[in-house]
């Protein structure tokens, strides 16, 4: 009896060493997995006075992944955004992702694309870095909750942080954000979006009642896909589907718009995009961005938007907000950092091109501007390496006030404001009122 009992305890104690030894060996499994480094430091800001001044604008950033893997109020080491950074960067406003799943990328025809059914499954066992909650290794719901539960408590303020947070969940929080700026206080301003809702349920009613829930537990911005199809929409990176909407994504559309928050086509095929360019009326049913990308134009990839793409969102009355990572921007590790902000300088210099061509701009009418269009979308913390952190987002702006063409700046310090912030901070007040 005495060996049969010690046998039992002899068995759990190896599984809890196996399973505490998987975790650490994994040394916090999504950090690694999404490698979440920063390849070289940019020079500090401290030593460039146009640096200095354009961190005094009011700067947001549409797309930060760090609620995978820890809480965003306590300073890290890891990765790329936490409380701390957002501060010393000058960040105002800063919008935290939750992606419910991790769609296995693999090679297909060529090309690499992403499959819904080869989902990461060592991803979802190690899901937002607490392996041992079994409810989030089976449901992507159950992912996004405790993704949910963990900006809550970042929003509490705690003698370990620098400052604050403050949630935004309308327009009076907005306002406050505002005022709490001028006054020289250390806040940030947190939006909470979901990556890709592929929990959606194909049912009006009960789709109604999933989003309604969101919107009451502070979700403020949905993105309908991610890098695999899902029920709303194609994605632009799925291995077979890339289709548009579908008759559910089409109605999560219209009440997404219709409960006041923001539609995020990040991933989003290009039939998707064009289907919610032809049902937006120009922005005036609700807030489009596309929350982090690049641009074929400027580094060749299906993740990335065409010219035909980003005209479709300006047509929305959307924001593009241009990523820093490798993949969408074609920048080499063996780069140096000026040579890197020049090629990252080039997308948005680009994607200005793009929007600014005579014919669009014929189209689209005399109160059109190119730049309403344009905005800051990292990608921090998502299975990327950057060239900085989001202390460097100042030093970025600094390489657009550097932008020539023919003698000439391509952006004026406005422009650069609205791009820094001006232009989420726009669709935001709109939307959340």
């Amino acid at each position: 009896m005495v060996t049969g009992k010690r046998r039992v305890l002899t068995v759990g104690l190896v599984a809890a060493l196996a399973i505490g030894a998987a975790w650490g060996m994994a040394g916090r499994y999504s950090d690694l997995l999404a490698k979440n480094r920063v390849l070289q430091a940019p020079p500090p800001c401290q030593s460039d006075p146009a640096c200095l001044r354009y961190r005094e604008f009011f700067i947001a950033d549409a797309h930060s992944d760090t609620l995978l893997h820890r809480d965003p109020a306590e300073p890290s080491v890891r990765g790329h955004v936490d409380l701390s950074r957002l501060l010393r960067g000058g960040i105002n406003l800063q919008v935290f992702a939750m992606a419910p799943v991790a769609p296995r990328m693999q090679a297909q025809d060529g090309e690499v694309c992403g499959s819904r059914e080869a989902a990461n499954r060592i991803a979802q066992l190690f899901a937002v870095n607490e392996p041992l909650r079994p409810s989030t290794w089976i449901s992507d719901e159950a992912r996004v909750r405790r993704m949910m539960d963990r900006f809550d408590a970042a929003m509490v303020s705690r003698p370990s942080a620098p400052g604050r947070f403050i949630p935004i969940r309308d327009a009076a929080d907005a306002a406050r954000l505002l005022s709490a700026r001028e006054r020289g206080e250390a806040v940030v301003g947190a939006l909470l979006s979901v990556e890709g809702f592929y929990w959606a349920s194909p049912d009006r009613d009960e789709l109604q009642r999933q989003l309604q829930e969101m919107q009451r537990r502070g979700v403020r911005m949905i993105g309908l896909t991610q890098r695999a199809s899902g029920p709303l929409a194609g994605s632009s990176e799925d291995c077979g589907d890339r289709g548009g909407l579908t008759e559910a994504g089409r109605f999560a559309v219209r009440e997404i718009w219709r409960q006041g928050m923001v539609l995020d086509l990040a991933h989003a095929s290009p039939a998707a995009i064009a289907d919610v360019a032809e049902m937006a009326k120009g922005g005036a049913l609700g807030a489009v961005v596309v929350s982090h990308t690049g641009l074929q134009r400027a580094c060749d990839r299906d993740r990335n938007l065409s010219d035909a793409d980003a005209r479709n969102v300006a047509r929305a009355g959307g924001v593009i907000g241009l990523g820093y990572w490798r993949y969408v921007a074609c920048w080499s590790p063996d780069d140096s950092p000026s040579e890197i902000r020049r090629k990252l300088v080039e997308s948005f210099v680009a994607l200005h091109d793009i929007l600014d061509d005579p014919d669009f701009r014929a189209e689209m009418g005399p109160d059109y501007s190119p730049m309403a269009h344009i905005g800051l979308g990292s990608d921090f913390d998502g299975g990327t390496t950057m060239p900085f952190d989001t202390t460097g987002i100042p030093w970025l702006l600094a390489g657009l006030a550097a932008a020539e063409r023919d003698g000439r700046r391509i952006f004026e310090d406005a422009d650069i404001e609205r791009i820094a912030g001006g232009n989420y901070l726009r669709l935001l007040e709109s939307a959340l009122e």
